[in-house]
């Protein structure tokens, strides 16, 4: 017998779906990143906060969080360049970090 999704799961379903719908809804992927790193995927988290810095390259807090997931998934080498181009969007916009 199986156990019935979590809150959670169903939120990872939802925004999947989402993101699926809409390719270039950069909050779908936003939230996405955020409901795979609250379950700790770090990978697929650090995959979706990438897609959305392709859609939107001004939104400096996904290129943050992109970063930190990366580092959580074991690929510090990528997340030094997303985390260096995340600091200098920030920069440019006024953004505190």
């Amino acid at each position: 017998m199986t156990n019935p999704p979590t809150d959670l799961e169903q939120r990872i379903e939802r925004f999947e779906h989402m993101a699926k719908a809409d390719p270039e809804n950069e909050m779908a992927h936003f939230s996405l990143g955020n409901a795979y790193s609250q379950m700790g995927r770090h990978a697929e988290a650090a995959e979706a906060f990438e897609e959305c810095t392709r859609i939107n390259p001004e939104m400096s807090k996904a290129w943050q969080l992109c970063g930190q997931e990366m580092v959580q998934a074991g690929w510090e080498d990528k997340a030094v360049k997303v985390l260096e181009r995340g600091y200098e969007v920030a920069a440019s916009k006024g953004d505190l970090m």
